[in-house]
């Protein structure tokens, strides 16, 4: 009996044998959307690469608005009455049905007498603030604090320019430093940074370094990758949103990100085509529904595109296929597919754009304002 075959019935050698064709295995080149990695994970100090600082773009305000002055300015009305929680809205004529669903006030209760319409809602202060500091900035707003009540801008935003906006209602910012403070809460920048993390990790781009600095900052130090893939990666994310085309080329706003529930992985069919399946909050189906209802998207899917932007860059464009316009003209409809096209390149744009409805939107707009290229001699000091 040779060595060879004494060796192979030893279970050591056994153990070591597997032991190597596992690591083998794990270190082994693999795919990912930026290109193929190694299972071995390095820094900046032997692998090189780069970093960057991204500026999370907001501010925390206190506003003095009269919402019965908001309301009149909205709604046209010529008298606004507070009862209790409910607000009486008087309107001369008559009033498209729609108006106080277009306006942000869902569940209102109209009533035409006399060539006047009565719109009663029911809605806080603060709320009717938030809705109209919405839809005059196209950005989300949140109330973050109480006693003072502060509300945080998801977006870019100067003292002065929301001043602007406020005066048709005859409010404005508090006076003084705490009235308005650049930056947004440590909740929103934490939640920021777990959405860069698994994008990152879904990118195939695990174990990168990602920092908070100031409440204001993120620092992210990205190995193996150059400064400009590291911008297209990073730098790009942004507020998700679905807009609907009216007329032209003028489309309107439906549901932001937090709307998407559910996105399953590209699909292929028969034909070749590709499409990102996705499923939206009950909520969010009524809401998409009526809208498609209201452009006409339903009647002339052609003529109203369904679009989907990623801090207002269009990232998806189509029609409603045949198949659910006619399903949605009956009831609300919580699963659709994005189809992309076919071959290599709607396969490529499918794993894009499920990326972007799984990950969901960034709670605020990043704007890239440092980076560099990290040798593997420069990465230690890193």
């Amino acid at each position: 009996m040779s060595f060879l075959e004494d060796a192979s019935k030893d279970p050591r050698v056994v153990l070591y044998a597997a032991a190597v064709v596992l690591a083998l295995i794990l270190i082994s080149p693999l795919p990912s959307l930026v290109g193929a990695h190694s299972g071995l994970k390095y820094g900046l100090d032997i692998e090189g690469g780069s970093w960057l600082q991204l500026q999370l773009q907001g501010a925390v305000v206190q506003v003095d608005a009269d919402p019965t002055r908001i309301l009149e300015e909205q709604f046209g009305a010529t008298s606004v009455e507070k009862r209790g929680d409910s607000y009486i809205i008087t309107v001369p004529g008559s009033v498209s049905p729609t108006l106080p669903d277009d306006l942000g006030y869902p569940g209102a209760k109209m009533a035409e007498r006399d060539n006047v319409t009565r719109i009663t809602i029911m809605a806080s202060p603060e709320g009717i603030i938030t809705d109209y500091l919405q839809n005059r900035l196209d950005a989300d707003v949140k109330i973050v604090g109480v006693a003072p009540v502060l509300y945080e801008m998801r977006t870019n935003v100067t003292r002065e320019s929301l001043n602007s906006v406020l005066a048709d209602v005859g409010g404005s910012v508090v006076p003084g430093e705490s009235g308005f403070v650049e930056g947004v809460t440590p909740e929103t920048v934490d939640e920021t940074k777990k959405v860069l993390d698994s994008k990152l990790n879904r990118l195939g781009l695990q174990d990168i370094k990602v920092r908070i600095v100031d409440n204001k900052f993120i620092l992210i130090d990205l190995a193996g990758v150059d400064v400009a893939t590291a911008q297209d990666i990073v730098g790009k994310p942004g507020k998700f949103e679905i807009r609907v085309q009216t007329e032209g080329n003028e489309t309107i706003h439906v549901l932001y990100g937090d709307a998407v529930e559910t996105v399953d992985i590209p699909q292929g069919d028969r034909s070749g085509n590709w499409g990102v399946p996705f499923t939206l909050s009950e909520e969010g189906a009524q809401i998409f529904q009526k809208a498609a209802l209201d452009s006409g998207a339903i009647k002339d899917p052609q003529a109203h595109e369904i679009s989907m932007y990623l801090d207002k860059d269009e990232i998806f464009s189509a029609p409603l296929a045949p198949e659910l316009a006619a399903s949605l003209q009956k009831v609300p409809m919580r699963s659709m597919v994005a189809e992309v096209g076919g071959g290599d390149a709607g396969s490529e744009k499918a794993r894009e754009l499920y990326i972007h409805l799984r990950e969901g939107a960034l709670p605020v707009n990043v704007k890239v304002i440092g980076s560099g290229q990290v040798t593997a001699g420069l990465g230690q000091q890193f």
